[in-house]
């Protein structure tokens, strides 16, 4: 089996492009945040442990982790790819398999019984899974902590239309058992 999964691989990394040579040269902007920041430092820190937990619930034997972007930044300098969703994965069992994406949030609590996202980073989402034409997820953890969250929301991104997410929204998206490895639908393209 992890031979044809290897080779299955290896065919599709060979005809993957690069995303930069889809996307037209934008001009240079500027990081609202600022590294020197210790609150925006703790923030980084929370974000990095909870793509860790995320990591760590995906089986090896059927998930392999393709991309993890870290969102490094310095006087408003960063990569073209801090866009782009923090984790990819390649999805192989038997004769299904699937490319995805995963944008991983974590907040401390709800405000106001809603959580929120900044626009312009959902209109990247957005546009990075039209052009790659695969699955994104938002995977959201909500209380406790970053590695050892309360709550577990797995939301498609074609089903948000806007950065304000009320909590009765999410409901659907909730995991009942939070720790569990996660399990996938090729068929459906559905994260569990």
């Amino acid at each position: 089996m992890e031979n044809s999964r290897t080779k299955l691989l290896s065919q599709f990394l060979k005809r993957r492009r690069p995303l930069y040579n889809k996307y037209p040269v934008l001009p240079f902007q500027k990081n609202i945040e600022k590294e020197t920041n210790s609150s925006n430092a703790s923030n980084h820190q929370r974000g990095i442990e909870f793509e860790k937990f995320i990591v760590q619930l995906f089986d090896r034997n059927y998930f392999t982790l393709l991309e993890w972007r870290s969102d490094k930044h310095i006087d408003g300098i960063s990569p073209f790819m801090n866009r782009f969703p923090d984790l990819e994965f390649y999805f192989n069992l038997n004769s299904e398999s699937l490319h995805f994406a995963i944008e991983c949030k974590w907040r401390e609590h709800f405000f106001q019984d809603c959580i929120e996202f900044k626009r312009y980073q959902l209109d990247n989402y957005w546009e990075y899974a039209k052009a790659e034409k695969i699955p994104v997820f938002i995977v959201l953890g909500v209380g406790n902590t970053p590695s050892h969250p309360s709550e577990i929301y797995i939301v498609p991104l074609n089903k948000i239309e806007g950065p304000k997410l009320h909590a009765m929204e999410l409901k659907p998206y909730q995991r009942q058992k939070p720790y569990d490895s996660f399990y996938l639908n090729c068929a459906r393209k559905t994260l569990k």
